[in-house]
């Protein structure tokens, strides 16, 4: 009981601020007081806590395969039901050995369906030495992938759960 109520207490003092993407297309609200980082060469802006360990990614890609479809297609095709481990490991571009799905769903945010899962993240995942979870999430538009990760070293993720949560569902394109 202690250590929930320590938790709810810590967690009104981790605020959120919006970042909007500089290229106008989407909007996250990474947790305030984590330093974000200017896009990477792969095109993922990063909020990382004060560890510079836990952090926050996110990145808007264009496909053109995604292109000539309509909305509707994209969310009764393509997002119609939860991905599995496979999906995961295709969509994050890793080992299908490295990942674990724990659990996934799907919501719909302002006609967009959302799909959204909690991975367990083998050793050298993204060369990674250790273990790590993550609160994934990815949506698309026509012609645009909307992903975003929030990755704990194990042991760390609970402490951080409630910001990963809000902060993967905030997500939207712009």
């Amino acid at each position: 009981m202690r250590l929930a109520r320590l938790s709810l207490v810590l967690a009104a003092f981790v605020g959120l601020s919006a970042f909007n993407d500089p290229a106008g297309r989407y909007t996250v609200d990474f947790p305030e007081g984590w330093t974000t980082t200017p896009a990477s060469a792969e095109g993922f802006t990063f909020a990382h806590a004060p560890d510079n360990v836990t952090n926050c990614g996110v990145k808007a890609a264009p496909v053109a395969g995604f292109a000539s479809l309509t909305q509707d297609q994209i969310n009764t095709q393509l997002f119609a039901t939860p991905f599995g481990a496979a999906d995961w490991a295709n969509v994050l571009g890793a080992d299908i050995n490295l990942i674990t799905l724990e659990g996934g769903e799907i919501i719909d945010a302002n006609g967009l369906k959302v799909q959204i899962a909690t991975l367990k993240l083998g050793a050298g995942f993204e060369s990674i030495p250790f273990e790590t979870r993550a609160r994934i999430v990815v949506s698309a538009t026509p012609g645009v992938v909307y992903i975003g990760a929030c990755l704990a070293e194990t042991a760390k993720f609970d402490e951080f759960k409630d910001v990963f949560e809000t902060t993967v569902r905030s997500l939207r394109p712009l």
